[in-house]
């Protein structure tokens, strides 16, 4: 069907489809179309040139345009039907159209399980499969089936090697360019958990696998460390919510026990419960700065990682595709503005913690104490200057 009209083939005598013809079904002439194995070739073309346009929208019609012709001409059970599919399903999630993607990935695993071929093509394109049906699970939330897609992807990359116990052991195959894909698949779908490490192990991995393949200067060695410092990006972001959560708490926990010293002056408290109790808060306050502690240098370490992967990307993209292309000037725009705001950060910290050492001095509270004796010497009330008496305290 197509449009009000209809698409009839015309056969020869051995049954080989040799035109196509369209009645546009308004009484008008027939239009005679291309066979279909020569419009193949006429919307691969296309296709290559939507391509280097960057025409995803463009892209997608044309591969349905040639899913049609491959029917057409080679019938619904063929390898490039299953090619079609796939391609047709990553220009969908090139578009962020995850549903649609999924959907063409497991249409090409159907016809490409109903061909039962055992080549090393139909496996290579099956590895493939999984993995694009496991970045879309990964998209779509369901962590567990994208999981157990990825691990079979992972799987189909293994090889057996001896290890130094003279042990047979699979392990990925360092020069199989599936593994480094299937890889940075896993590492999306860790970085969608929260497991920031895994996600960087993965990468690295790959990365290992890429300069192995294509040398240490190849632009997908670059996007890979560029993938390295947004996922130490979000696991910034994640450290740092949880230090002001830290922070808040300690502040609190602080503050109720300042409250309590300046009314007990130092007096133990009566109860053997609130005794227990003062105790406890005393070892908390204690607990949550080892934690801050912790935290602050985790985040400063997550700090360094970014900005260097973040850097290395910048170098090798610029020198790949020079450093006015976009993707050089976008990088090299977020390292020096990451650089100067984490700079900001560290002067924020010492100066900070140069002011609570001061707060916290015997210098500062003597001074603090003789300055509210002076005050009511004055004859002024302490309320109106935010501070509270000594004797007021132990009323």
């Amino acid at each position: 069907q197509r449009g009000s009209g209809t698409i009839s083939r015309v056969v020869d005598e051995a049954g080989e489809v040799v035109s196509v013809v369209w009645d546009n079904g308004e009484g008008g002439e027939e239009e005679e179309v291309l066979p279909p194995n020569e419009r193949m070739v006429k919307v691969s073309e296309s296709i290559r040139q939507l391509e280097e346009a960057g025409d995803l929208e463009g892209l997608v019609r044309a591969w349905v345009e040639y899913g049609a012709c491959v029917r057409m001409h080679l019938g619904d059970s063929h390898p490039q039907l299953v090619r079609t599919h796939f391609y047709l399903a990553t220009t969908y999630l090139r578009q962020k159209l995850v549903a649609q993607a999924l959907h063409h990935f497991k249409v090409a695993d159907q016809v490409n399980a109903q061909l039962g071929s055992d080549d090393d093509d139909s496996k290579n394109l099956h590895c493939r499969i999984l993995e694009g049906m496991g970045l879309c699970e990964t998209r779509l939330g369901r962590f567990g089936a994208a999981h157990a897609l990825l691990e079979r992807a992972k799987a189909a990359c293994l090889v057996k090697v001896e290890n130094e116990e003279g042990e047979m052991v699979e392990e990925l195959d360092i020069a199989d360019p599936r593994a480094a894909s299937v890889l940075v698949a896993m590492s999306e779908l860790f970085s969608a958990q929260g497991k920031y490490a895994e996600a960087v192990d993965c990468l690295v991995e790959a990365y290992l696998r890429k300069e192995n393949e294509l040398g240490k200067e190849h632009v997908q060695v670059g996007q890979l460390f560029n993938a390295m410092g947004t996922i130490k990006q979000k696991h910034l972001k994640e450290l740092q919510t949880l230090l002001v959560d830290i922070e808040v708490i300690l502040e609190s926990s602080v503050r109720v026990k300042q409250q309590i010293d300046d009314k007990t002056q130092g007096m133990h408290l009566p109860g053997e419960s609130e005794e227990r109790g003062m105790e406890e808060l005393v070892r908390d306050i204690a607990n949550y700065r080892e934690k801050q502690r912790e935290l602050e240098q985790e985040v400063r370490v997550c700090k360094g990682d970014a900005l260097d992967y973040l850097n290395r990307a910048r170098k090798i993209i610029s020198k790949a595709k020079g450093p006015d292309h976009p993707d050089a000037v976008s990088l090299t725009k977020l390292v020096s503005v990451l650089a100067s705001r984490f700079a900001e950060d560290e002067k924020d910290l010492i100066r900070a913690k140069s002011l609570e050492e001061v707060a916290h001095s015997p210098d500062r509270k003597k001074a603090e104490e003789e300055m509210k004796k002076w005050l009511e010497g004055q004859g002024h009330k302490l309320d109106e200057w935010g501070l509270s008496s000594p004797a007021a305290g132990t009323e």
